[in-house]
Protein backbone atom coordinates (compact mmCIF):
# COMPACT_ATOMS: atom_id res chain seq x y z
CA UNK A 1 0.00 0.00 0.00
CA UNK A 2 1.39 3.38 -1.00
CA UNK A 3 1.20 6.13 1.64
CA UNK A 4 0.01 9.57 0.61
CA UNK A 5 3.54 10.96 1.07
CA UNK A 6 4.71 8.64 -1.73
CA UNK A 7 1.95 9.57 -4.16
CA UNK A 8 2.03 12.48 -6.57
CA UNK A 9 -1.74 12.87 -6.96
CA UNK A 10 -3.68 13.24 -3.73
CA UNK A 11 -7.35 13.06 -2.81
CA UNK A 12 -8.97 15.89 -0.86
CA UNK A 13 -8.52 13.98 2.40
CA UNK A 14 -4.85 13.20 1.67
CA UNK A 15 -4.12 16.78 0.56
CA UNK A 16 -5.79 18.16 3.69
CA UNK A 17 -3.63 15.90 5.87
CA UNK A 18 -0.53 16.88 3.85
CA UNK A 19 -1.28 20.60 4.35
CA UNK A 20 -2.31 20.24 7.99
CA UNK A 21 -5.88 21.38 7.31
CA UNK A 22 -9.27 19.81 7.86
CA UNK A 23 -11.13 18.44 4.84
CA UNK A 24 -13.68 21.25 5.18
CA UNK A 25 -11.01 23.97 5.42
CA UNK A 26 -9.26 22.68 2.29
CA UNK A 27 -12.57 22.43 0.43
CA UNK A 28 -13.33 26.07 1.32
CA UNK A 29 -9.85 27.06 0.06
CA UNK A 30 -10.63 25.24 -3.20
CA UNK A 31 -13.94 27.06 -3.58
CA UNK A 32 -12.11 30.38 -3.06
CA UNK A 33 -9.45 29.19 -5.57
CA UNK A 34 -6.68 29.70 -3.00
CA UNK A 35 -4.91 26.38 -3.61
CA UNK A 36 -4.00 24.57 -6.84
CA UNK A 37 -6.33 21.68 -7.70
CA UNK A 38 -7.77 19.73 -10.62
CA UNK A 39 -11.13 18.15 -11.20
CA UNK A 40 -11.33 14.60 -12.49
CA UNK A 41 -14.97 14.10 -13.20
CA UNK A 42 -16.62 15.07 -9.94
CA UNK A 43 -13.52 14.38 -7.84
CA UNK A 44 -11.00 16.95 -6.71
CA UNK A 45 -7.36 15.92 -7.05
CA UNK A 46 -4.23 17.70 -5.91
CA UNK A 47 -0.72 17.45 -7.36
CA UNK A 48 1.70 17.20 -4.43
CA UNK A 49 4.40 19.02 -6.44
CA UNK A 50 2.01 21.93 -7.10
CA UNK A 51 1.11 22.01 -3.40
CA UNK A 52 4.81 22.15 -2.49
CA UNK A 53 5.32 25.04 -4.90
CA UNK A 54 2.24 26.80 -3.49
CA UNK A 55 3.54 26.36 0.08
CA UNK A 56 6.92 27.83 -0.88
CA UNK A 57 5.20 31.05 -2.04
CA UNK A 58 3.44 31.63 1.29
CA UNK A 59 4.84 34.42 3.47
CA UNK A 60 6.71 33.45 6.61
CA UNK A 61 10.02 32.10 7.78
CA UNK A 62 12.00 30.31 5.10
CA UNK A 63 14.34 27.39 5.54
CA UNK A 64 17.19 29.69 4.50
CA UNK A 65 16.27 32.13 7.33
CA UNK A 66 16.49 29.30 9.85
CA UNK A 67 19.88 28.19 8.52
CA UNK A 68 21.15 31.79 8.67
CA UNK A 69 19.96 32.05 12.31
CA UNK A 70 17.59 34.88 11.41
CA UNK A 71 14.88 33.02 13.30
CA UNK A 72 15.11 31.10 16.51
CA UNK A 73 12.07 29.20 17.76
CA UNK A 74 13.49 29.46 21.29
CA UNK A 75 13.37 33.26 21.48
Amino acid sequence: MIGYMDKRLLTLKEAARYLGKTDKALYLSVMRKEVPFRKWGKKLIFDRMELDKFISTLPGVTFEDVLANKYSPLR
